[in-house]
């Protein structure tokens, strides 16, 4: 048997923009999916889930037939079974989909005895969420690989961010399950309908990226709870917030939050909100009351999939 695990992640920002070509920010969490690949008597790819649906298990196993029968269409005779385990909510914001895509993948390869590159691992994963979610950036696959903080930019590009600061992030789960591909369908429509405004938001959503990158380096936490601030006022701008998510964004911000927002796709799922030291739990209880169904105090980790 072989064994991966491949983190969550959160956006900092620029998420649904970074649809349309412009950059974003994101951070790989611990909260984790693990992925165990075994051969078996029984011909053909098993992938097994107590928590994923089976429509979601459908294009990891569509892509590790891939890898199997691009490294050894033999191998795939011999019948392998994939376990699932994942720590991640699921349509929450939060990568589930692209971690278990990740984990499932490198456990297949390590059990096959193939050395994957990087790269590969994320252009697996991201087949994986082209069939889930219609139209993804590939920023939920590159983060599960590689950890840490991200700046991504579709295409591939990334540069590593090191913080002089450690960023504190409390995530506060609605309880709303949505659809990634469905929001982003939406967005589409409102840019489609409104180019010149959007173009504008676009421009704004890099600047503010730009300006985040220098708050993390620096350490200035104040500057970067303001930048995720006007993030959020920019997605609720373009429709992928609601009531319930706006409670939770500004319960954070009255217990002491430097700044709050939705992360991931909206119209549900999670919201972050960036702490100051030790400030976390006071955050935290008061986002309990405002109604969240889940809270966690995020750790970045540094490291991706392994």
């Amino acid at each position: 048997m072989a064994e991966a695990v491949a983190p969550g992640k959160v956006i900092l920002c620029g998420e649904h923009f970074v649809v349309y070509g412009e950059p974003a920010i994101v951070a790989a969490i611990d909260l984790k999916a693990y992925a165990y690949a075994s051969l078996t008597d029984e011909p053909g790819i098993h992938i097994y889930s107590s928590k994923v649906s089976e429509d979601a298990l459908q294009p990891i196993r569509e892509v590790v037939k891939l890898l199997v029968e691009s490294k050894d269409a033999r191998l795939i005779d011999k019948g392998l079974m994939v376990s699932i385990n994942s720590g991640i909510p699921i349509s929450a914001g939060l990568g589930s989909s692209a971690a278990v895509a990740v984990a499932s993948i490198l456990a297949t390869s390590k059990l096959l005895g193939l050395k994957l590159k990087k790269r590969e691992i994320v252009s697996l994963g991201v087949k994986a969420e082209e069939i889930i979610h219609g139209r993804p950036s590939g920023i939920d696959p590159t983060i599960s690989v590689y950890g840490g903080i991200l700046l991504f930019k579709p295409g591939g590009k990334i540069r590593r961010i090191k913080p002089a600061k450690p960023v504190e992030l409390v995530i506060a789960d609605s309880g709303l399950k949505r659809s990634t591909g469905v929001m982003v369908r939406r967005v589409g429509e409102l840019a489609s309908r409104y180019p010149d405004v959007f173009s504008r938001l676009r421009s704004t959503v890099r600047m503010l990226v730009r300006r985040a990158v220098e708050a993390i380096i620096e350490g200035d936490i104040e500057e970067l709870g303001g930048i995720l601030n006007m993030n959020h006022g920019l997605l609720s701008a373009i429709g992928v917030s609601n009531s319930r998510l706006e409670k939770l964004v500004y319960a954070a911000r009255e217990a002491g939050a430097l700044g709050s927002k939705v992360t991931g796709a909206g119209g549900g799922g999670c919201i972050i909100a960036l702490a100051r030291p030790r400030e976390s739990d006071r955050i935290a209880s008061s986002l309990v009351d405002a109604g969240a169904e889940a809270v966690y105090k995020a750790r970045i980790l540094e490291v991706g999939a392994m």
